[in-house]
């Protein structure tokens, strides 16, 4: 079994754009980095 967090990512567009994370696998405090930076960047793309 392939416990390695993956992370994707789906962008929604509507009246608001939305950005979704996908989590697959688990979450745990090295994983954890990882979802923040993805978040960051999702953040960043949005502001732009």
């Amino acid at each position: 079994m392939d416990i390695a967090l993956k992370i994707t990512k789906e962008q929604l567009q509507g009246n608001v754009p939305v950005t979704v994370l996908h989590l697959n696998g688990w979450l745990d405090a090295q994983s954890e980095e990882l979802l923040f930076a993805e978040a960051r960047d999702a953040w960043v793309l949005c502001e732009i």
